[in-house]
């Protein structure tokens, strides 16, 4: 099962490399993390690329602001390629068991867990 990430952001200099880094750390690894910049007028591009140099990242840069979070996710939906897509905002920061199981919880709760194996 490929597990893919998707992170919309406009702006967010501040917290993308700890979102990043907190993307990296996990347990499961991310088959692949894209990025959507939806036109960043900051430093955000230049650490997205820095990132991306290195091979952790992949990211995509919409043609326009778009405005809206949900339409930049819309466009990098077309980028990713993972069996199960994850989306978060790029001022989050995962645990780094953020995609394990917890104790207790029976597998194969729902139609795509039983399909996976999850």
């Amino acid at each position: 099962m490929k597990l893919s990430l998707l992170v919309p952001c406009f702006n967010e200099e501040k917290s993308i490399e700890a979102c990043i880094q907190s993307c990296l750390l996990q347990i499961r690894k991310f088959d692949e993390i894209v990025f959507v910049d939806d036109c960043s007028t900051d430093g955000t591009p230049d650490i997205l690329a820095a990132h991306a140099t290195l091979g952790h990242i992949i990211t995509k840069r919409t043609e326009s602001n778009t405005g809206n979070k949900s339409t930049a996710q819309e466009f990098g939906l077309r980028f990713v390629t993972g069996d199960v897509v994850v989306t978060t905002d790029a001022d989050t920061f995962y645990r780094r068991d953020r995609k394990e199981f917890p104790k207790g919880r029976s597998r194969g709760c729902c139609r795509s867990c039983k399909k996976f194996g999850l």
